[in-house]
């Protein structure tokens, strides 16, 4: 689920519309532990950044550059200093940009990052620092043993797994699915992904909202907002770039999920795109295979229904964007958008943005820009 800014329908639209003309945006830094306590404010030195955003990263979705200003040598390094903001790898950066809403008398705070700080440097009078997303803390092996029994519910696994991790802010919902088996791990586990792979028997996406909250959610398969490239000035016309591309597609999966149990035969299912699309296997010319294995899938339904996601997914990632707009802050990464271009509505996944913040100026979003959020320029 997103973050609720407690706005109602038209307040939302108000301040949407301020993003796109003449809002005042701006930009808060704040110092906190890794529970979240929040410990002091740099929002003073912050000059300008960038926050990159990529759904299928291999660290986090998440990544920030920061460069600031500190003439007089305030920002320690090192939590051993008495500073209540010094940015020890112990330490997080919560981001979020602030608007004032007429309607409401009052600011509203949109937070687009929340995560460890992974790196920092200073040079001369300039300090630079880089942060990733809250998943990388979930991506160091788990150094211990874990058993979480069969029929345990699966919202409740995951937050076991990441309670060992560390994790202490949750946004799970109570859902009925259960574990068809037990899961065991090891040592050398990573806690994420083994939650990851829980959420993704149940047909669901486990993510950090920008507020540093772990959640889990359906990927909406309708449009929740449109960047116009036209007379508003929202997108820049002369950046649109669209093209498809066969990269990464397949028009066949195979799901298998939970192991014979007595007389029970495997959970398995296979689907395909369906006869009469031009890129089904028949109308292509090609079958081009994808298999997924994911033991705690506990249904032949549920396989089913994971892998007409995938296909679906797949069939939408054919076709391409790259753009500048004015920000949607509040977009997460994985929403269904779309882009009224040249009286052509495109729908597609948002998986990659980047967002230039603190800057003095224009705001830019550019859309479909890059390929991972590691390693940042920022801190080379």
């Amino acid at each position: 689920m997103p973050v609720d800014f407690g706005l109602n329908p038209a307040q939302m639209l108000e301040w949407q519309d301020l993003q796109r003309g003449s809002g005042k945006v701006t930009t808060t830094v704040d110092v906190t532990d890794l529970a979240g306590n929040h410990l002091g404010s740099l929002s003073d030195l912050a000059v300008h950044g960038k926050l990159l955003v990529d759904r299928r990263a291999r660290r986090s979705t998440r990544a920030l550059a920061l460069t600031m200003a500190d003439p007089n040598g305030i920002v320690a390094f090192s939590t051993d200093t008495p500073s209540r903001t010094a940015l020890g790898f112990n330490r997080m950066l919560e981001v979020a940009v602030e608007t004032y809403l007429p309607s409401l008398g009052e600011t509203v705070r949109c937070p687009i990052f929340t995560g460890p700080v992974t790196g920092h440097r200073r040079d001369g009078r300039t300090i630079r620092v880089e942060g990733h997303g809250k998943e990388i803390l979930g991506l160091d092996e788990l150094c211990d043993t874990l058993t979480v029994k069969a029929t345990t519910p699966v919202t409740d696994a995951i937050a076991t797994i990441m309670t060992k991790a560390g994790e202490t802010r949750f946004a799970l919902p109570d859902l009925p699915d259960r574990l068809p088996v037990t899961m065991s791990l090891g040592p050398h586990d990573r806690p994420f992904h083994a939650a990851q792979m829980l959420a993704r028997s149940i047909g669901r996406e486990l993510y950090y909202r920008p507020d540093g909250f772990l959640a889990l959610r359906q990927l909406s398969t309708v449009p929740t907002y449109t960047f116009r490239a036209d007379d508003t000035g929202e997108v820049n016309a002369g950046s649109v770039r669209t093209w498809d591309t066969l990269d990464g597609f397949f028009n066949a999966v195979e799901v298998t999920g939970a192991p014979p149990r007595g007389p029970k035969k495997q959970v398995w299912r296979r689907v395909e795109v369906p006869i009469g699309h031009d890129l089904a296997p028949g109308d292509l010319g090609r079958r081009i295979p994808h298999r997924v294995h994911n033991r705690y899938i506990a249904t032949n339904t549920m396989a089913e229904r994971i892998g007409r996601q995938d296909l679906d997914e797949a069939l939408l990632a054919v076709t391409r964007v790259r753009f500048d707009a004015t920000p949607v802050w509040h977009a997460l990464e994985g929403d269904m958008v779309q882009l009224d271009s040249d009286d052509l509505l495109i729908p597609f996944r948002l998986d990659k943005f980047a967002h230039s913040i603190g800057t003095a100026g224009r705001h830019v979003m550019t859309v479909g820009v890059h390929t991972d959020t590691a390693p940042l320029e920022v801190v080379q």
